[in-house]
């Protein structure tokens, strides 16, 4: 079906006069019929709606649906119901309310060895055990707390004259 600008500017090149219609359906694309349709009458001045924008979801159509390697189900990939468990399964084991994509795998275990009940949030900056705060500052990976509490003690930064430190609690 044309569009309805193509069958509108079909008209136009008939209404003005100086196009024959065989030099009019070269011009446009068409066939010598579908312009003889227009000159006479007998095609309505209808067509289809051009469109504008692409909707967001026409590029899960635009591939054959897969076999999703998770899940099984024939799916539109990236399959939505994998990544949907895996996200709940991250702020599971987590205990985060929050955006599961913060969740890292060094926190997951954190969290996992000293046990938060459910329900509270996990700072890697605030935990004494977490293996990313423990990298990001320099000191070493322990699993004794009182070490890691006097090493965390100590200044980060240049260094201070003796008797002059900074606490950071």
């Amino acid at each position: 079906m044309l569009t309805l600008s193509c069958v509108l500017e079909i008209r136009r090149h008939l209404d003005e006069g100086r196009l024959s219609q065989r030099k009019i359906a070269a011009l446009m694309g068409v066939s010598r019929s579908t312009v003889g349709l227009i000159a006479t009458g007998r095609r309505p001045m209808v067509g289809r709606q051009e469109e504008t924008d692409p909707s967001p979801w026409d590029y899960y159509h635009d591939a054959l649906p897969q076999r999703c390697r998770q899940c099984g189900g024939m799916v539109f990939m990236p399959c939505v119901l994998c990544r949907t468990r895996a996200c709940q399964r991250r702020q599971a084991s987590v205990g985060r309310a929050g955006d599961c994509r913060r969740a890292t795998s060094s926190e997951r275990s954190c969290v996992a060895k000293n046990a938060k009940p459910p329900g509270t949030t996990h700072s890697s900056s605030t935990c004494s055990q977490c293996p990313v705060r423990l990298h990001r500052e320099g000191l070493p990976r322990t699993t004794s707390p009182g070490v890691a509490d006097e090493q965390k003690r100590r200044p980060v930064g240049p260094s201070l004259p003796p008797g002059m430190a900074f606490r950071f609690d």
